[in-house]
Parts: structure tokens; sequence; C-alpha cells
């Protein structure tokens, strides 16, 4: 499916460890800056890289995503904006469960740091999704009049902490917690500003 195919990606980095990628400007592609494991290159790792300093607008599906077994990586200082309504959002840490359709992919995405962004006018500001656990979300991290949601944490996306960050005037929800099939647990929100918190 074309959601893991990285059609038109901006800077597509596979199975990679100990890479920066920064100081980019990237426009009008589909998925702007993506780490993601695949076995079929390399170790199936993608660990202690770092994004950062980039400006990311224009972007169809999302402006940066951590995708399968992505640990120890830091997303920090990067500006997203004018995404679209259709699409993922700004940042998005996905973890692939082991009973996914794409064993290729499978890990998890966790202990990662994102911190000092502006995610503005995209369809998520960042998203946590499945096996996305351990991670630290903030400080000051900005995700305001997004389509949807400023933070959201779905379908089993546990032990995050999130704190310092500023979530206002989001579409339907400022931060979310959505289980979805699994349920996210033991998940941590302090000193944050935000309109609205919804758990469903």
């Amino acid at each position: 499916p074309a959601f893991y195919a990285y059609q038109q990606s901006g800077i597509l980095m596979r199975s990679c460890d100990g890479f920066t990628v920064r100081d980019n400007v990237v426009k009008g592609v589909d998925w702007a800056i993506v780490f993601a494991t695949d076995t079929d290159y390399g170790n199936g790792t993608c660990n202690n890289n770092t994004i950062s300093n980039n400006t990311m607008s224009g972007n169809y599906v999302v402006g940066s995503l951590l995708q399968g077994n992505c640990q120890d990586n830091t997303i920090a200082n990067n500006t997203i904006s004018e995404g679209s309504r259709d699409g993922n959002g700004g940042i998005m840490l996905n973890g692939i469960p082991d009973d996914s359709p794409y064993p290729k992919l499978e890990g998890e995405c966790n202990n990662n740091i994102v911190k000092n962004n502006n995610c503005t006018a995209t369809a998520l500001g960042i998203f946590l999704f499945a096996a996305a656990y351990n991670n630290t979300i903030g400080p000051n991290n900005t995700t305001n009049e997004n389509f949807y949601y400023g933070i959201i944490l779905f379908n089993g996306a546990s032990d995050n902490n999130i704190f310092n960050n500023t979530a206002l005037n989001n579409g339907d929800c400022d931060i979310a917690v959505i289980d979805g099939v699994e349920p996210c647990l033991n998940n941590t929100f302090s000193n944050n500003t935000y309109v609205c918190f919804q758990e469903l």
C-alpha cells in the first residue's frame, strides 16, 4: 500500500543508525523526512539518529516519521506546516506490532525524544501510534491550529511522557488519547498548555 511505499519522499533513510538530517527545506512531497526500518535494508533498525532544524511545508502525508524498530532518536527544532487535511500530520512515531502484516517493518518505536518543534496547520501535530513506547514528547513543542488534533496517542501507544508542550486551537481536540484496538496505558501528562484533553 502507498502508506508503506514512501512515494515521493523528500528524504528517505532505510535501516540506518547514527545519521543526522538537518538544515533542510522539504516542500510539496508526500513524505518529507522518513526514517524506517526494513529487513531488506541493513540491520533493520533506525537508532541514534537526529532530525533537526528542518523546515517542512506543504507535504501531503507526513512531515517527519519514525517507523518500525526506531530507538533513541531525537527530533528537535523543526518547523512543520501546511500539511494536508487527509494526511497523518506533522511528526509521527509509529511502532509496528509483531502481528502486523508488514513483518519487514516490525519493531518498537521507543525511547525517542521529540522537543522544540512547531507543527501548525497539519492534520495532526504529533502522532504516536501502536508500539510507540517510552518516548519523551517535550519540552517546548508547539502544536497549534492543526485540522484535527495537536497531540494524539492511538492504538496502544503507552508509557510515554508528554510534558511542557503547547497545544491550542486544534480542530477536534488539543491533546487526545484514543485506544483503538489496543489501549494506551500509563502515559503521563504534565505542565502542558491545552484547551481539551480527550480519552476514548
